[in-house]
């Protein structure tokens, strides 16, 4: 009887430790979810045996899905979302990062209707499981919409700058 007792009681103090735990899961999730919404990062997790993206809502509308689209989407819905242009790129650094110590970093474009096309740059790493194998690929998106076109800025003033050099010189 004793020894019975003995293992009820471990049973439920199993039981709190676990409840415990996943209480302290769910703070550290709520506030790694804060801190990305606050500096505008949407997260995500690529699962590499089925080619499911787990992605915050903040992907959600980066991707520019609709409201109410599932959390889950296939690595497909994810690339027919990215300009055709940029598809091969993206494709070949997913590929590239699967290798264990590689890291993703990939910029490319998402067509938004009537407007100039959304640049987002996706960062992420592979997550090994117990084998040492691929498991995962882990990362952030962010739009750099404002920085790429401050780059175009730019790029066009250095142009205009050469090109009042060259009047200047003849």
């Amino acid at each position: 009887f004793i020894q019975y007792l003995r293992l009820l009681g471990e049973v439920f103090v199993g039981a709190l430790v676990r409840r415990d735990m996943l209480r302290d899961l769910e703070t550290y999730r709520m506030r790694l979810e804060v801190a990305a919404a606050s500096a505008g990062a949407g997260l995500w997790e690529l699962d590499l045996q089925s080619g499911d993206i787990w992605r915050t809502e903040r992907v959600r509308d980066l991707l520019d899905f609709a409201p109410g689209a599932p959390t889950i989407l296939a690595l497909a819905d994810f690339l027919g979302k990215i300009h055709v242009e940029d598809r091969p790129r993206v494709t070949k650094a997913v590929r590239k990062a699967q290798n264990p110590g590689s890291v993703l970093q990939v910029e490319y474009r998402i067509p938004v209707q009537g407007d100039t096309p959304r640049w987002l740059m996706s960062q992420g790493r592979v997550q090994l499981n117990g084998n040492g194998e691929p498991r995962r690929l882990t990362g952030v998106t962010l739009d750099i919409t404002c920085h790429k076109q401050m780059e175009a800025k730019l790029q066009q003033q250095v142009q205009e700058i050469d090109r009042l050099r060259n009047l200047l010189e003849q």
